[in-house]
């Protein structure tokens, strides 16, 4: 697939192309139907430790902004604070 279709696509899907080919469904979507019981019925497969893998990556950055939000606030209060 060329890149310039790539960016097609993830613009489409409102992603980045590096998502998309990042994208790993064993890990998210590992879907089987269930044999009987009801129509539709589907069960999802993922190891946990995969969902953690997940999690982590997914909520890294927002860690991160908060930490940073954390120093700012933190300088701002000793700023007042050498004020008074």
């Amino acid at each position: 697939m060329s890149v310039e279709r790539l960016k097609k696509i993830a613009d489409l899907l409102e992603t980045t192309p590096q998502a998309i080919e990042e994208f790993d469904d064993r890990a998210i979507f590992n879907i089987s139907h269930q044999q009987g019981g009801q129509a539709g019925y589907v069960t999802i497969h993922n190891s946990f430790e995969e969902l953690l893998q997940f999690y982590d990556r997914l909520i890294e950055p927002y860690k991160q902004q908060l930490a940073t939000k954390d120093e700012e606030i933190q300088f701002l209060r000793n700023q007042i604070q050498k004020q008074t």
